[in-house]
């Protein structure tokens, strides 16, 4: 008589009797790689003796990123326009002070309503625009407190994920949702390469700058990548010229 009812991918079921003598067989234990005795699982047993039941395959979607050329990134008007064209988008800057925040500000101009969202109270505090914390915008709570009321999001035309890189995985695959859930929004991730990390760590088998990127490239379709630092000057200005060339 055969020990084993069916097999799959990396299971089988047999007899209770039989578990004895599997065990004499296979290594079971709880480390990677040795097999274990499930209990309590509703088990589907096998009634055609000899038919295999192969599996169904799924559709893996691909994700699709674009990086878009911004020929000069002192024209923010034309940059915005480049943003409405081709949403959702990242915004990423090689030095602080690149100008994102300017660009988003910027969309008041055409009549919409831009929200900050943030990772700290403090940075929405900063914020002369209308602004809020990621705890606030998706209701989650801090510690074992209660669950926050719901946001209310519909006043606005532009959402803004600030300083992006500090939230943790949780919270990206939140925005991922929102993102996917309001096609009708202008949605704009924003942060640079040298932004402080999240307090967990996104991954303990990756380097966590590119799996940060991975994710983010994941949940905005285009980026754009700043590499003036405004902050320093205006344009043709001959210290903040000096000044860029030297912080390079």
């Amino acid at each position: 008589m055969t020990l084993m009812y069916s097999v799959k991918t990396d299971a089988f079921v047999i007899r209770k009797e039989h578990l004895r003598k599997a065990k004499y067989h296979l290594n079971f234990n709880e480390h990677i790689g040795g097999w274990r005795h499930e209990k309590g699982k509703k088990i589907i047993y096998q009634t055609d003796p000899w038919t295999q039941k192969p599996n169904e395959l799924i559709d893996i979607p691909v994700f699709t990123n674009e990086t878009l050329e911004v020929v000069d990134e002192w024209k923010t008007e034309e940059v915005a326009k480049t943003i409405i064209k081709n949403n959702p988008l990242m915004i990423r800057s090689k030095y602080a002070g690149g100008g994102k925040s300017h660009i988003a500000k910027h969309f008041g101009k055409f009549g919409y309503k831009t929200l900050f969202v943030v990772p700290q109270n403090q940075l929405s505090q900063n914020k002369d625009d209308d602004a809020t914390t990621t705890n606030k915008f998706f209701s989650i709570p801090v510690g074992d407190g209660e669950q926050l009321a719901y946001f209310d999001h519909t006043p606005y035309n532009v959402i803004v994920f600030d300083e992006i890189y500090m939230n943790g995985i949780n919270v990206l695959n939140r925005i991922r949702e929102f993102v996917n859930n309001n096609p009708d929004k202008i949605i704009i991730g924003a942060g640079d390469v040298k932004q402080l990390p999240p307090i967990e760590d996104l991954t303990n088998t990756r380097q966590p700058d590119e799996y940060a990127d991975e994710c983010i490239n994941q949940i905005f379709k285009y980026n754009i990548f700043l590499q003036i630092c405004k902050r320093l000057g205006a344009k043709n200005d001959p210290k903040a010229e000096k000044n860029r060339e030297t912080s390079v």
